[in-house]
C-alpha cells in the first residue's frame, strides 16, 4: 500500500512538472502593475491564447508566448531575463543598472514599443539571433543601452513616419549587425553614443546619428549615415555606405585617422562642420560634397584614394589640407556657379591625379598652398590658384591653370595643359627651373607678374603672351625649345632674359601695332631660331643685349635692335635688321636678311671681322654711323647705301666680295678704306646728282672689279689712294679730287679716269686705263711706269703730265688714235690687233715697240731722238702711204748696225759721221716695170763715197705687195725714187731680209721682183687656218712644168717656200722655153695636184696661177674648200708617204707618230702645227674614207 502510495505521488509530480513545462511554453503575459520583472505579482497569464487571464504562476521569458507591457505599468528588471514578443504599449520597462535584458530572435517582431512606451533604466537592452526585429514607434522612448550582441537587430519604425529612435547609447559587437530596415522609407535616429565593432546596415534606409562620440571598428553599410549634432569619430572600422551627411546642425570631430568609402555622397550640409581634428580622414570612393554654408573644418587632412569627386557648392568653406593619395579626385562644383574652392593646402601624392573636370564652365580655386606630386588634369576646365607656394614635382595638364596671388612655384615636374595664365593679381617667382609644355598659351595678364627669379623658366610649346601691363621680371632666364611663341603686347615688360634653346621661337605682337618688345638680353643657341614672324607688319623691338649661334629669321618682318652688344656666330636671316643705338657687333656668323639699317640713332662698332650678305640694303641712315672698328666688314651682296648725313668711319675696312653695289650719297661720309676683293662691286650715287664720293683708300684685288656704273651719268669721286689690282669699271668716269693721290697696281681701270684742277696722281706702279683727262690745273705723274689706254682717243692732256723714264701703250681692241697734244712720248707701245693711227707728230726718245697690230703714220713723222729705238714684229709694223720715220744720229764705222731699229742694217768700215735715216712705206714705181713692195729707206750720211759697205735690208711679209718673196732684188734710186736701178742681192724669205755687198754710197733703197717666171697662189687644206684666213705656218712647195701631151715628160722645176699670209710662192725657171705646159704640184704630205690644163708661158716674164680660187684649178677639180670669206680652196692634205692616195698607211704613220708625240718637221705633222697628234690623224682618216688621191691627165 506503502508502495502503491509512493507510486502514485511519484507519477502526480511528473505530471504536474510536465504540465508546468507545457504551460509555461504557451502562456501569454501581460502587465497588471508596475513592478519587477521577476515578481509574479506584475503579471497576468493567458494559458489559452488570451482567451481567459489569471494569475500568473510565472515570470515571463524566453520561453513564453507574447509578453506585453501595459499603460501605466512600468516593469522593473531587477536581475539578467530573456524575452521574445515583447510589446511595451504605453508602460515601459526600466532596466536596472549592471542589469542585461536579452531581446532574442523569435517569431514575429520580437519588440515593439508602441507610442507612450518605453525602455528605459541604467542596465543593458541586449539583442541575440540572427533577424531580431525592434519596432520603435513614433511617440515611445528607448532610453536603454543597446547593445547589439549577435546576429542581425533591425531597428526600425515599421509604420508611418517610419522614424525610430534610440535615445541611449549603441553598440554593436563584433559579428552582428544593426540594420535600419532596407528601404528609403526608414529612419533610425541615434541620440546616444554609438560603438560598433560589427555591421551598421540598412540598404536605402537611413540612420541619423545626433549622439556625442561614435566609435566605428567595424563596418558601417547603411545607405545614408546622417551626423546631426556636434559628434566625434573614433575608430578604424570601415564606412561603405551609399551616403554619409553632416546635417546642418550637425559638427563631426575625428578622434584618430578614418576612412570613408561611401559609394555616393559624403555631404557635409548647409550649417554642417567636418574636421579631421588633426588627423586623417581619408576617402576611397563616392563624392564629397559641402553645401553652401557647410564647412570642412582646417584641422587635420583630407584624403582621397582611388576615385573620388570632391563638390564645395559656392559659399561652402572647404577649409581643411586635401591629399590626392591615389586614383582621380575631380575637384568641381557641379551645379552653377561651377566655382569649387579649396581653402587648405592641396597635395597630389605620386601616381594620383586632382582633377577639375572636363568642361570649360567648371573651375578649381585653391586658396592655400599646392603641392604635386601626381597630376593636376581637367580637359577644357580651370585652375585658378590662389596659394603661397606650389611645388609641381608630377604633371600639371588641366586645361587652364591660373595663377591668382604672389606665389611661389617649384618642382621640376610638367606642365603640359592648354593655357596657364598670370592673373592681374598673380605674381609668380620660381625656386628652381620650370619647364612649360602649354599647347596654347602662357599669358601674364594686364597686372600680372611673372618671374624665373634666378632660375630658368623653360618654354616647349605654345605661346607666351605678355598683356598691356603685364610683366616678365629680369631675374633669371627664359628658355624656350621646340615650337614657341612670344607676344609681348605693347605695354608690356618682357624684362627677362630670353634664350631660344632649340627649335623656332617666333617673337611678335600678334594685334597692331604688332610691336613686340624684348628688354632683357636674348640669345639664340645653336641650331635654334628666333623668328620675328613672316610679314612686313611685324616689328621685333631687343633692347638687352644679342647672342646668337642660332638663326634669326622673319620673311618680311623687322628686327630693331637698341641693345649695347651683339655677337652673331649663327645666321641673321631676318627680312630688316635695324641697329638703333650705340652697339658693338662681334661673332663670325652669316648676316643673309633682304635689308641691314643703321638708323638715325645708330652707332655700330665691329668688335671682329664680320661679313654681312644681305640681298638687298645695308643702309646707314641720317645721323647714322657704322665703323669696322680696326677689323674688316665683308659685304658679299646686295647695296651699301650711305644716306646724306650717314657716316662709315675710317677705322678698319670696309671689303666687298661677289655682286656689291656701294651708294654713298651726296652729303654722306664715307670715310672707310674700301677693298674690293673679288667680284663686281658698282660704287655710284644712285639718284641726282649721281656724284659717289669714296673719301677713304681704294683696293681692288686680283680679279675684282669696281665698277662706276654703266651710264656716263654717273662719277666716282676719289680722295684718297687707289691700289687696282683688278679692275674698275663702267662708262661713267672717276674723279681724282684735290690733292695728293697714289695709284698703283697691276690692274686695269676701264672707265674713265678725270683728274681735276688740284689734283696730283703719282703712279706707282705699271697700270691699265681706259683714258685719262688731265684737266688744267691737275698733274698726272707716271715717271718710270708704263700706262696702257684702249679707247680710240686715250688722252686729252690740259694739265700737267710728267712722263719721264715711261711708257704709254696703246692696246684696245678697236683702231686707236695715238694722242700728240701736250704729251712728250718717251717709250711707246702699241699692242692692239686692229692698230693704231697717228694724229699728229710725234718724238720717241726710247722706244717705239710694235707687241701686236701696226701703226698707221696717216702723213705724220715719229722722229727718233738719238736714243730713240723701233722694236717690230712679224706683222707688227709702222705703215702708211704718206708720212715716215725718221732719225739722225752720229755714226761711226759701223758694224751691223741696226740705226734706231728701223730694219735697214748698215755695215762699212768708214766713219759715216751725221747720218739721216727716213723710212717710209709709199710704194716705189719705174722698177723695170714693177712696183715695189710697201717700204723705202732713204740714208743719207755725212760720208756718203768709198763706203764698201753692206746693206741688209729688212721687210716684212705684210708689205710684199704681192711681189714672189724668192725673187726679191734691190733697187736703189738717188734722185728720191724718180728713176731706179737694179742692184740685186740676196734674198732670205726665212728672216724676210736681202743682203747686198760692195756698195760705195746710200741713198735710196726698196725691193721688187718683177722678173720671176711663175707667181703661184696655193694652199693645203690641213695648213689652212680660216679664223686667219692664214697657213698655220710658211712650208717649202715644188713646181714642175710638163708637156701638155703625153707622156706629159718635166721640162723644168723649181722648189721654194709659200708665204704663210699671202699664199704665194714664187719660182724661177731656169731651162724652159716659152710654150704650154701643165703645171704640177707637189707638197711633202698632200695629194698632188695638177693644174686644169696647160698653161701659156712667156719665157722673161711671169706666169700667174691661183689654184685657191675654185675646184676647177685643179684637174679633176681635185680640191676642197677650206673658207668661206673669203672664199678659198686647198689641195688635199695626208699623203704622207706620197704614194698618191690617202689611205690606211698614212694613217698607221699619223698614230705611231702621234703616240710617240713626235714634234718638228716631219712628213706626219699634217697640219704644220709641229706636233703629230690627233688634229693630224683626224684630216687622214676624213680623206681616207673618202678615198682622196691624185688625178693625172
Amino acid at each position: 500500500m506503502k508502495k502503491s502510495t509512493q507510486v502514485f505521488l511519484f507519477c502526480c509530480l511528473f505530471i504536474f512538472l510536465m504540465s508546468a513545462q507545457a504551460f509555461s511554453i504557451n502562456e501569454l503575459f501581460r502587465s497588471i502593475a508596475s513592478g519587477n520583472w521577476n515578481a509574479t505579482s506584475t503579471w497576468e497569464m493567458s494559458t489559452n491564447n488570451g482567451s481567459t487571464w489569471i494569475a500568473a504562476t510565472l515570470t515571463p521569458n524566453e520561453t513564453s508566448g507574447a509578453i506585453a507591457v501595459r499603460y501605466p505599468n512600468t516593469v522593473t528588471v531587477t536581475a539578467n531575463v530573456s524575452a521574445d514578443q515583447l510589446t511595451i504599449d504605453s508602460g515601459g520597462i526600466s532596466i536596472n543598472a549592471d542589469i542585461i535584458f536579452t531581446l532574442l530572435d523569435g517569431s514575429g517582431t520580437d519588440l515593439t514599443v508602441l507610442k507612450g512606451g518605453s525602455v528605459t533604466g541604467l542596465g543593458t537592452f541586449r539583442t541575440q539571433g540572427a533577424a531580431t526585429g525592434m519596432n520603435l514607434r513614433t511617440g515611445s522612448v528607448f532610453s536603454a543601452a543597446l547593445k547589439v550582441n549577435t546576429g542581425t537587430t533591425t531597428v526600425s519604425e515599421l509604420t508611418s513616419p517610419n522614424n525610430a529612435r534610440l535615445s541611449g547609447s549603441v553598440s554593436v559587437d563584433g559579428g552582428a549587425t544593426l540594420n535600419s530596415n532596407n528601404s528609403a522609407t526608414y529612419s533610425l535616429y541615434i541620440y546616444g553614443n554609438l560603438t560598433n565593432s560589427g555591421t551598421i546596415s540598412g540598404t536605402g534606409s537611413n540612420v541619423r546619428f545626433y549622439g556625442g562620440t561614435l566609435s566605428n571598428t567595424g563596418s558601417v553599410t547603411v545607405a545614408n549615415f546622417n551626423f546631426d549634432s556636434t559628434s566625434t569619430v573614433a575608430g578604424t572600422g570601415t564606412w561603405t555606405g551609399t551616403n554619409i551627411n553632416v546635417n546642418v546642425n550637425g559638427n563631426v570631430s575625428l578622434l584618430n585617422n578614418v576612412t570613408f568609402s561611401q559609394t555616393q555622397l559624403f555631404s557635409v550640409k548647409t550649417g554642417g562642420t567636418f574636421s579631421a581634428n588633426s588627423f586623417t580622414a581619408t576617402f576611397t570612393s563616392g563624392t564629397i560634397e559641402i553645401l553652401t554654408g557647410g564647412t570642412v573644418v582646417n584641422s587635420g587632412l583630407i584624403r582621397t584614394q582611388n576615385t573620388v569627386t570632391i563638390n564645395p557648392r559656392t559659399g561652402s568653406a572647404f577649409n581643411a589640407n586635401l591629399n590626392v593619395n591615389t586614383g582621380t579626385t575631380t575637384a568641381s562644383e557641379l551645379s552653377s556657379p561651377y566655382n569649387a574652392r579649396l581653402f587648405g593646402s592641396v597635395t597630389v601624392s605620386g601616381g594620383a591625379t586632382l582633377n577639375s573636370n572636363n568642361s570649360a564652365t567648371y573651375s578649381l580655386y585653391i586658396y592655400g598652398n599646392l603641392t604635386n606630386s601626381g597630376t593636376i588634369s581637367g580637359t577644357g576646365s580651370n585652375v585658378r590658384f590662389y596659394g603661397g607656394t606650389l611645388s609641381n614635382t608630377g604633371s600639371v595638364t588641366v586645361a587652364n591653370f591660373n595663377f591668382d596671388s604672389t606665389s611661389t612655384v617649384a618642382g621640376t615636374g610638367t606642365w603640359t595643359g592648354t593655357n596657364i595664365n598670370v592673373n592681374v593679381n598673380g605674381n609668380v617667382s620660381l625656386l628652381n627651373n620650370v619647364t612649360f609644355s602649354q599647347t596654347q598659351l602662357f599669358s601674364v595678364k594686364t597686372g600680372g607678374t611673372f618671374s624665373a627669379n634666378s632660375f630658368t623658366a623653360t618654354f616647349t610649346s605654345g605661346t607666351i603672351e605678355i598683356l598691356t601691363g603685364g610683366t616678365v621680371v629680369n631675374s633669371g632666364l627664359i628658355r624656350t625649345q621646340n615650337t614657341v611663341t612670344i607676344n609681348p603686347r605693347t605695354g608690356s615688360a618682357f624684362n627677362a632674359n630670353l634664350n631660344v634653346n632649340t627649335g623656332t621661337t617666333t617673337a611678335s605682337e600678334l594685334s597692331s601695332p604688332y610691336n613686340a618688345r624684348l628688354f632683357g638680353s636674348v640669345t639664340v643657341s645653336g641650331g635654334a631660331t628666333l623668328n620675328s614672324n613672316n610679314s612686313a607688319t611685324y616689328s621685333l623691338y631687343i633692347y638687352g643685349n644679342l647672342t646668337n649661334s642660332g638663326t634669326i629669321s622673319g620673311t618680311g618682318s623687322n628686327v630693331r635692335f637698341y641693345g649695347g652688344t651683339l655677337s652673331n656666330t649663327g645666321s641673321v636671316t631676318v627680312a630688316n635688321f635695324n641697329f638703333d643705338s650705340t652697339s658693338t657687333v662681334a661673332g663670325t656668323g652669316t648676316w643673309t636678311g633682304t635689308n641691314i639699317n643703321v638708323n638715325v640713332n645708330g652707332n655700330v662698332s665691329l668688335l671682329n671681322n664680320v661679313t654681312f650678305s644681305q640681298t638687298q640694303l645695308f643702309s646707314v641712315k641720317t645721323g647714322g654711323t657704322f665703323s669696322a672698328n680696326s677689323f674688316t666688314a665683308t659685304f658679299t651682296s646686295g647695296t651699301i647705301e650711305i644716306l646724306t648725313g650717314g657716316t662709315v668711319v675710317n677705322s678698319g675696312l670696309i671689303r666687298t666680295q661677289n655682286t656689291v653695289t656701294i651708294n654713298p650719297r651726296t652729303g654722306s661720309a664715307f670715310n672707310a678704306n674700301l677693298n674690293v676683293n673679288t667680284g663686281t662691286t658698282t660704287a655710284s650715287e644712285l639718284s641726282s646728282p649721281y656724284n659717289a664720293r669714296l673719301y677713304g683708300n681704294v683696293t681692288v684685288d686680283v680679279g675684282a672689279t669696281l665698277s662706276v656704273n654703266n651710264s656716263n651719268v654717273y662719277t666716282l669721286m676719289i680722295f684718297a689712294n687707289v691700289i687696282n689690282n683688278g679692275t674698275i669699271s663702267g662708262s661713267g668716269d672717276i674723279e681724282f679730287q684735290s690733292g695728293a693721290h697714289n695709284l698703283q697696281g697691276s690692274g686695269i681701270i676701264s672707265a674713265e679716269v678725270n683728274l681735276l684742277s688740284g689734283a696730283v696722281v703719282n703712279l706707282l706702279s705699271n697700270h691699265q686705263l681706259r683714258n685719262v683727262i688731265i684737266n688744267a690745273g691737275a698733274t698726272f705723274d707716271i715717271t718710270n711706269r708704263l700706262v696702257k689706254f684702249t679707247i680710240t682717243n686715250p688722252i686729252v692732256q690740259n694739265g700737267t703730265f710728267i712722263t719721264a723714264g715711261s711708257d704709254i701703250e696703246y692696246n684696245g681692241t678697236l683702231i686707236q688714235n695715238v694722242s700728240y697734244i701736250n704729251i712728250i712720248y718717251v717709250g711707246l707701245k702699241i699692242n692692239n690687233p686692229s692698230g693704231a693711227v697717228l694724229q699728229g707728230n710725234i718724238v720717241i726718245s726710247d722706244t717705239l715697240a710694235m707687241l701686236q697690230g701696226d701703226l698707221n703714220l696717216n702723213g705724220r713723222i715719229i722722229t727718233f731722238t738719238p736714243d730713240g729705238y723701233l722694236s717690230e714684229t712679224s706683222e707688227n709694223v709702222v705703215f702708211g702711204t704718206s708720212g715716215h720715220m725718221i732719225t739722225t744720229r752720229t755714226l761711226g764705222a759701223p758694224t751691223a748696225l741696226n740705226v734706231a731699229g728701223f730694219g735697214a742694217i748698215l755695215t762699212t768700215s768708214v766713219s759715216l759721221g751725221s747720218t739721216e735715216i727716213i723710212r717710209g712705206h709709199a710704194i716705189q714705181s719705174g722698177l723695170n716695170g714693177g712696183t715695189s713692195i710697201q717700204r723705202y729707206y732713204d740714208i743719207t750720211p755725212a760720208t756718203n763715197t768709198g763706203l764698201n759697205a753692206t746693206l741688209i735690208y729688212n721687210y716684212d711679209d705684210t708689205e710684199l705687195n704681192g711681189n714672189p718673196e724668192p725673187s726679191l732684188k734691190l733697187f736703189k734710186s738717188t734722185n728720191s725714187g724718180t728713176t731706179w736701178q737694179k742692184m740685186g742681192g740676196t734674198v732670205n724669205v726665212i728672216a724676210n731680209r736681202i743682203t747686198l755687198s760692195g756698195l760705195s754710197s746710200f741713198s735710196r733703197w726698196t725691193a721688187d721682183s718683177s722678173d720671176v717666171s711663175a707667181l703661184v697662189t696655193i694652199a693645203m687644206e690641213a695648213f689652212y687656218n680660216p679664223s686667219t684666213n692664214r697657213l698655220n705656218s710658211a712650208d717649202t712647195i715644188r713646181a714642175y712644168l710638163r708637156n701638155s701631151s703625153p707622156p706629159y715628160a718635166v721640162v723644168d722645176s723649181a722648189k721654194e717656200i709659200v708665204n704663210f699670209i699671202t699664199l704665194n710662192v714664187g719660182f724661177q725657171f731656169n731651162t724652159a722655153t716659152s710654150g704650154t705646159y701643165f703645171l704640177q704640184m707637189k707638197h711633202r704630205n698632200s695629194i698632188e695636184t695638177w693644174s686644169n690644163a696647160g698653161i701659156s708661158y712667156t719665157a722673161g716674164n711671169t706666169m700667174l696661177y691661183d689654184f685657191t680660187t675654185g675646184t676647177n684649178k685643179a684637174f679633176g677639180n681635185n680640191q676642197i674648200q677650206v673658207d668661206a670669206s673669203p672664199v678659198r680652196f686647198a689641195i688635199y692634205s695626208g699623203d704622207v708617204n706620197q704614194d698618191g692616195t690617202v689611205d690606211i698607211a698614212d694613217g698607221g704613220l699619223v698614230d705611231n707618230d702621234a703616240s710617240a708625240f713626235v714634234t718638228g718637221y716631219v712628213p706626219t705633222d699634217v697640219n704644220g702645227d709641229s706636233i703629230t697628234d690627233i688634229d693630224d690623224a683626224v684630216f687622214v682618216d676624213n680623206n681616207g674614207l673618202n678615198f682622196i688621191g691624185k688625178v693625172t691627165p
